[in-house]
């Protein structure tokens, strides 16, 4: 199965997750940045990915270590730059906005890695 159909199972997974928690549980923080998070996620594990597949590719093996160092701490400082902004611009009334987003990034981050195991084991 390719990558990229993985994550759209996971976005798809994800967001039907969410909407079925957010309508049954009552919960009052999973609203539209939840929502906007697994968006967030998807695009940044798609253009991750299409990074390091890209350097792998190359001439210099070396720089598949290093772009997935470099777009992993992108992707670190670009979900802190997203929570910070969203907390800025619409001020939730709670801090549990974060949970699903802190889950979310999990959950990406393991297929992320999982697909640099796969891309990695290609070249070897």
């Amino acid at each position: 199965m390719s990558f990229y159909l993985r994550l759209i199972i996971l976005s798809v997974s994800l967001t039907m997750i969410t909407y079925v928690t957010q309508q049954y549980s009552g919960l009052t923080f999973i609203n539209a940045f939840a929502y906007s998070s697994i968006l967030f996620f998807a695009i940044i594990t798609a253009v991750i990915y299409a990074v390091a597949s890209r350097s792998i590719s190359g001439k210099n093996h070396r720089m598949f270590s290093t772009a997935v160092m470099g777009s992993m701490t992108i992707k670190l400082f670009a979900s802190v730059l997203f929570v910070l902004f969203y907390s800025l611009i619409q001020k939730p009334p709670s801090v549990l906005i974060i949970l699903p987003f802190f889950l979310f990034y999990i959950c990406y981050t393991v297929i992320e890695i999982s697909a640099f195991i796969q891309l990695n084991k290609k070249v070897k």
